[in-house]
């Protein structure tokens, strides 16, 4: 197996307002495994002052890791406690590798787009006006 990863900046497209700060952009890795012809990508995705996964080491344990991969290592022995985001990336571009390359990890009902699924809004903290105007949206659709 062949494994290296990829970093981008995703910008939002307004200041996202959390509970630790507004957000202008986020890092993301996306990690690929290549074996016998197929790719699998899985997303390793940190929010800044949100997520518990050690920002001063993440870049090397991700070296670590396509290394370990790249070495023959058997993933599920890869020691990605301390980051569940990189744990995370691992498993879904293993999914994908299992399904072909799909980018369909789980097929449904859902991915084919026949139905949705009932789900929460997510509202983003800002001025009240702000904040009404999503809250009348989300009733909005449902």
């Amino acid at each position: 197996m062949k494994s290296y990863y990829t970093r981008l900046d995703l910008q939002f497209k307004f200041p996202a307002g959390t509970s630790r700060g507004v957000l202008l952009h986020k890092p993301s890795s996306f990690l690929i495994v290549e074996k016998n012809g197929l790719t699998g990508i899985g997303e390793c995705s940190t929010i800044p002052n949100l997520s518990i996964d050690p920002v001063d080491s993440y870049d090397s344990k991700l070296n670590e890791l396509c290394s370990l991969l790249n070495e023959g290592y058997d993933p599920g022995f890869i020691d990605l406690v301390d980051y569940p985001s990189i744990a995370f990336g691992l498993e879904t571009a293993l999914l994908d590798l299992a399904t072909k390359g799909s980018k369909c990890l789980f097929p449904s009902t859902f991915t084919q787009g026949i139905s949705g699924i009932p789900i929460n809004g997510l509202v983003w903290m800002g001025d009240k006006a702000f904040m009404q105007k999503q809250i009348c949206e989300k009733i909005e659709e449902g």
